[in-house]
């Protein structure tokens, strides 16, 4: 094929990575399709993913290879949830943080969440993840998994209504300390490490 030949000739194509980042094996198409796509499954900078091409005509006359380096590659679908834990004292209608002392017999309830009142957008002020915070267009869900992890002795606490709602409450019906832990998943099944929320009955 040239500006002085009229020879009709048909192309085939080798597609290979030249470097992967480490730990990474994505899901690809065929190597030797004419248009080849990959997933990337690691957050990588620019050359962290290069392919490269090599094109042959139908007379078997190889071509020069082109290599190619994939933009830089975010974490963007990737991050694990973070959890945090806003209290609450129902009893008096404040806002508690983790340590403070409370009345015996107050109503305590918990929030793995917060959201902007304005946009109703997910906030960093508790439980968060940034796909969702820090990236635009990952639709992810959470959901929080509760316990109790400690309770003064005679206590036989249980969270209400339930310990996977985001805002469980109990009662503290002994004199002493209270500990309550969340973790968070999203919707991946990717999970947070647990936080602790520490309520001392007085």
């Amino acid at each position: 094929v040239g500006p002085s030949c009229n020879v009709p000739e048909t192309f085939s194509y080798r597609w290979n990575f030249v470097s992967l980042p480490a730990g990474s094996n994505p899901q690809h198409g065929s190597f030797t399709a004419e248009n080849f796509w990959f997933t990337p499954d690691v957050a990588a900078a620019l050359g962290g993913y290069t392919l490269a091409v090599t094109p042959t005509d139908s007379s078997g006359t190889m071509g020069q290879t082109v290599d190619y380096q994939v933009p830089a590659i975010d974490q963007c679908g990737g991050y694990a949830p973070v959890a945090q834990i806003l209290g609450y004292d129902a009893t008096t209608g404040t806002s508690i943080t983790t340590g403070a002392s409370v009345a015996q017999n107050d109503v305590v309830q918990f929030n793995a969440f917060d959201y902007d009142p304005v946009t109703g957008q997910l906030t960093t002020n508790a439980s968060y993840d940034l796909d969702i915070t820090g990236c635009t267009g990952i639709d992810e869900q959470l959901s929080a998994q509760w316990q109790i992890f400690s309770v003064p002795e005679g206590s036989n606490v249980s969270l209400r209504p339930s310990d996977t709602v985001s805002d469980p409450y109990f009662r503290l019906n002994q004199v002493g300390t209270y500990v309550v832990r969340l973790q968070v998943t999203d919707s991946t099944g990717l999970t947070s490490d647990w936080a602790e929320f520490t309520v001392n009955a007085t």
